[in-house]
């Protein structure tokens, strides 16, 4: 698996067979929430037509089985979307089902059950080890890859969260390894997982579930005006 921070996710994707392409951007203004879900929407057309070099007019999609968008014009793609505050992601790909998911970090009001719900329990050991300065970051960056790997298969499964475990990131690409999935994943060595570039705020990641090798390509734009 290869990962490109910065590379040009903009451009048409000529050659992209077993490329994933990846936006994440803060929303103008601090778009609030419930306003920001239509501001997300909003953003990503802007940022597929921009892909394509056509208008945000000419960008459609559709949500097929277990809810997944899947993008139909100008191109068929696969696709996801995901927005949490005013931070948005999308990804779209030829290669696979993909998921793509951002997490702002906030206050948890039961941290301790929240924990239960997400982390496997030897997740939750190592985060309850933790400095309570880091927990946050690593409640978030866990939650980020389940909910990414969960959104390639579809909808319909928070059951699944604890039942799904990774390995830490690599320090210089983001590489994430699945380490153990629920019976309907399909196998290990078909998932391809990363890390999303950290924002001081939020955490995200982006997985792709294809039988052959897959590269990401992520464009961020993440700064606080």
């Amino acid at each position: 698996m290869e990962s490109t921070e910065g590379g040009d996710a903009a451009a048409p994707d000529l050659c992209s067979r077993g490329r994933v392409f990846v936006w994440v951007a803060r929303l103008p203004g601090g778009t609030p929430h419930p306003a920001s879900r239509d501001a997300a929407r909003v953003w990503a057309r802007a940022a597929v037509a921009r892909h394509f070099g056509t208008g945000a007019e000419d960008v459609r999609w559709t949500h097929g089985r277990r809810g997944r968008p899947r993008l139909v014009a100008p191109e068929r793609r696969f696709m996801s979307l995901s927005h949490s505050g005013d931070v948005a992601a999308v990804a779209l790909t030829t290669a696979g089902p993909v998921g793509v998911d951002v997490q702002v970090m906030r206050r948890l009001a039961d941290p301790a059950g929240l924990v239960g719900d997400v982390l496997t329990p030897e997740e939750a050991a190592h985060w309850r080890r933790l400095p309570a300065e880091r927990r946050a970051d690593g409640f978030f960056t866990h939650w980020a890859r389940k909910e990414a790997v969960i959104k390639v298969r579809g909808r319909g499964f928070p059951g699944d969260l604890p039942l799904i475990s990774t390995s830490p990131a690599a320090a210089r690409t983001g590489e994430v390894h699945v380490r153990r999935l629920p019976g309907g994943y399909g196998p290990l060595a078909e998932w391809s997982v990363l890390d999303l570039p950290a924002g001081g705020d939020f955490r995200g990641c982006v997985a792709c579930r294809a039988p052959g090798p897959v590269g990401f390509v992520v464009e961020a734009a993440c700064g606080r005006e």
